[in-house]
C-alpha cells in the first residue's frame, strides 16, 4: 500500500472475506514442504536491490527470512507494534454508561488488575475495591445455585496483589506468604457487584486481610501475609511420580458431570484437569489453561483457572471414598494454613497432592500440596488445605453484637443454638448480654458500655484504634472464659471441658482450631497466631499465655470485661 486510506480499504476487504478481490495481497503457511523452493541468498539480495516486493513477499509469507532493511538507503522508517493479542474477548475495566474518550481513559489507567480494580485508601483504612460486572470468565463460568460467582480460590490472587501493591519495595525483602486463609464463601456476581479488600498490620508487624462486601455482614474472606526468606529452589520429579502412579479410571467429562450434581457448574475457563493419576494417599493431576483463556496468564501470578483447578482435585480427594464429607454439597468453605508463592502459575502445571493429618485431631483431613510447571520447576506451595460444609458457622459484624433468647433443652447435657436472632446496634441498646445456660432463663443485664469508634468516625487507622481494653483479673476468670468458649464451638457443655486436656483429646481440628483463635482476638482484642494452640495446647497453659498477652497488650491499666456466667 502507499497511503493509510489505502491500507484500511484493504484490512476491511481481508476482514470481510474478499480476500480474492484484493490487489497485491500475498497470503501463505509455513510448511516444511516450501523448503523446496530453491532461491539462494544472493537471488533474494539482487531482489531486496531492485526492490522486487512481489517476489519477495511470495517467500515471505511461507516462511522465509527476509532482511527487509537492505530496501531502505540512510533513512530508514519507523516499526509500528501492534497491539498484544487484539483479539482477546476479556474486557478490565469497569462498564461506563454515556462515557466520553476523557472517562474511559482514565477508567483503564486506573484498573490495577483484572480482580483488584483501584486503590480507595482513605486516612481510615487500607483499602482496594473491584466492581465485577458479572462478565468476566472467572466468574461467568462458575455457577452454583443458579447464580455466577467469584470462587473462593480466586481470593488468593486479590490478597496477593493488594499486599503487594500495599507494600514499599524496600519492605518486599523475599517471597510473599498467605496464612490462616479462610475463604469463607463465594462472591455472587449480581451486576456491579462491589467488593473491598481491606488491609491492616497487627502487633507483630504482619498484614492481615479482609475480603468484604459493602454490608457490614459480608465477610467472603480473610488471613494474613508475611514476606519471607526466598527458599532453595525445588524441582518435582515428574517423570518418576507418573511412574509409581497409576492413571485413575475416570473421563473428565464425568468429573465436571458430578461436581454439577453436586453444586457446582463449571465453564471452559474452568475445566483445566486433563490427566490424574493416583497411589495411596496421594494423587498427581495434570492441569491445562484452554487458548482463550491462555492470553490472560501474563496478569496473574495465582491464575484463577489453575487454582480452582487445585480446588477441583483437593475436593475430590477429600470427599472420596469412606470420607464423612462423601455426601457433602458444594461449593465449600476453604481454610488453608499458608500458600507460599514462588513463580506464577504457567498454562500446563502439574500438582502433586498428599493427604496428611491434621496437626491439632490427628486425623488424615487435609492435604499439602506442591504446584510445579511442566519442567517440574515449583512455583506454588500450599499447607494444611482442608474443606468444611459452607455456612457451617455465621460470620457475625464486627461493629454490631448478636442478642439471642436461646432454647434451652435443660434435660440435655449440651445447650442448643440460639433460634431467634435479632440483630441491634451496640449504641441502640446500652446494654450488654449475659446468658445464664444453668438459670431457668436467660437474662439481660444492664451494664455500662465503653464507647466504640466506627472506621468511617474517625481519622486514625483501624490498626491503631484505641478501644475498650480487656481486662483479666484473675487467671481462673481467664480460664472460665475460655472454657465457656471453645464449649461453644465444639458444641459441648462446659462441664465437659477439662482445663488440663488436651484440645487434641477435646475434638479440636485445625479449621476448629484457626476460628477459635480468631473470636479470642476479637474477644480480648489482640492479634495471636493459630499456632499457639500447639505451643499451648490445655486451656490451663493457654489461659496462662493470654494473661501475659492481655496484659501487656494493655499496658497493666484495668478495664471492663464481659462476662459470660455459666
Amino acid at each position: 500500500v502507499n497511503t493509510k486510506d489505502e491500507l484500511i480499504e484493504k484490512l476491511t476487504a481481508f476482514i470481510e472475506g474478499r480476500v480474492e478481490k484484493i490487489e497485491n495481497a500475498y497470503r501463505g503457511k509455513k510448511d516444511k514442504k516450501n523448503k523446496d523452493f530453491d532461491f539462494d541468498e544472493n537471488s533474494i539480495n539482487n531482489w531486496l536491490v531492485e526492490k522486487n516486493k512481489s517476489k519477495l513477499l511470495e517467500l515471505w509469507v511461507i516462511g522465509n527470512e527476509i532482511n527487509w532493511s537492505l530496501l531502505y538507503d540512510d533513512i530508514k522508517p519507523k516499526r509500528k507494534s501492534l497491539p498484544t493479542y487484539p483479539f482477546a474477548k476479556e474486557k478490565y475495566w469497569f462498564r461506563i454508561s454515556s462515557t466520553t474518550k476523557e472517562e474511559v481513559s482514565v477508567t483503564k489507567k486506573s484498573v490495577i488488575h483484572p480482580l483488584v480494580h483501584t486503590n480507595t485508601s482513605n486516612l481510615s483504612l487500607q483499602s482496594y475495591s473491584t466492581t465485577f460486572s458479572g462478565e468476566e470468565f472467572f466468574i461467568k463460568d462458575y455457577q452454583t445455585g443458579g447464580q455466577v460467582c467469584l470462587p473462593g480460590s480466586a481470593f488468593l490472587e486479590m490478597a496477593r496483589v493488594a499486599i503487594e501493591n500495599a507494600t514499599p519495595q524496600q519492605q518486599k525483602t523475599g517471597i510473599l506468604e498467605l496464612q490462616n486463609i479462610i475463604c469463607e464463601k463465594p462472591i455472587p456476581a449480581i451486576y456491579e457487584k462491589n467488593v473491598i479488600i481491606a488491609l491492616y498490620v497487627n502487633d507483630y508487624n504482619e498484614i492481615e486481610f479482609e475480603i468484604i462486601g459493602t454490608k457490614e455482614d459480608e465477610v467472603y474472606g480473610s488471613g494474613r501475609a508475611v514476606f519471607i526468606n526466598s527458599p532453595k529452589s525445588e524441582n518435582l520429579p515428574i517423570r518418576n511420580l507418573t511412574g509409581q502412579m497409576r492413571p485413575k479410571d475416570l473421563t473428565i467429562d464425568s468429573l465436571y458431570t458430578d461436581f454439577a450434581k453436586k453444586g457446582v457448574d463449571y465453564g471452559s475457563s474452568y475445566k483445566t484437569i486433563t490427566t490424574i493419576y493416583e497411589r495411596d494417599q496421594q494423587i498427581l493431576v495434570q492441569f491445562e489453561i484452554q487458548d482463550e483463556i491462555a492470553v490472560s496468564l501474563s496478569h496473574y501470578s495465582l491464575h484463577p483457572s489453575i487454582l480452582e483447578g487445585v480446588t477441583q482435585a483437593s475436593i475430590g480427594m477429600l470427599t472420596s471414598g469412606f470420607s464423612p464429607l462423601y455426601n457433602m454439597m458444594l461449593p465449600p468453605s476453604l481454610i488453608i494454613e499458608s500458600i507460599r508463592i514462588l513463580s506464577p502459575c504457567t498454562r500446563k502445571m502439574y500438582a502433586w497432592i498428599r493427604l496428611v493429618n491434621d496437626r491439632i485431631s490427628g486425623m488424615p483431613t487435609n492435604l499439602d500440596i506442591d504446584l510445579c510447571d511442566e519442567q517440574g520447576n515449583l512455583c506454588v506451595q500450599i499447607s494444611g488445605f482442608s474443606i468444611k460444609p459452607l455456612g457451617e458457622n455465621t460470620i457475625q459484624s464486627e461493629w454490631e453484637q448478636l442478642t439471642a433468647t436461646p432454647e434451652v433443652n435443660f434435660n440435655s447435657s449440651t445447650p442448643s443454638k440460639p433460634q431467634q436472632v435479632q440483630l441491634l446496634s451496640l449504641e441502640d441498646t446500652g446494654v450488654q448480654v449475659s446468658v445464664d445456660y444453668q438459670a431457668t432463663a436467660a437474662t439481660v443485664v444492664p451494664q455500662p458500655l465503653e464507647p466504640i469508634i466506627k472506621p468511617a468516625e474517625t481519622s486514625q487507622p483501624v490498626f491503631e484504634q484505641e478501644s475498650s481494653h480487656t481486662q483479666v483479673q484473675t487467671q481462673a476468670q481467664l480460664q472460665q472464659q475460655l472454657v465457656e468458649s471453645l464449649a461453644e464451638a465444639l458444641y459441648l457443655n462446659t462441664t465437659e471441658i477439662d482445663i488440663n486436656k488436651t484440645f487434641i483429646d477435646l475434638g479440636m481440628d485445625s479449621i476448629v482450631g484457626v476460628e477459635w483463635l480468631n473470636t479470642i482476638n476479637k474477644q480480648f482484642k489482640i492479634t495471636i497466631p493459630a499456632s499457639v494452640v500447639y505451643d499451648y495446647p490445655t486451656i490451663k497453659e493457654l489461659a496462662s499465655f493470654l494473661h501475659n498477652e492481655v496484659s501487656e497488650n494493655n499496658n497493666d491499666v484495668p478495664a471492663q470485661i464481659t462476662t459470660i456466667s455459666s
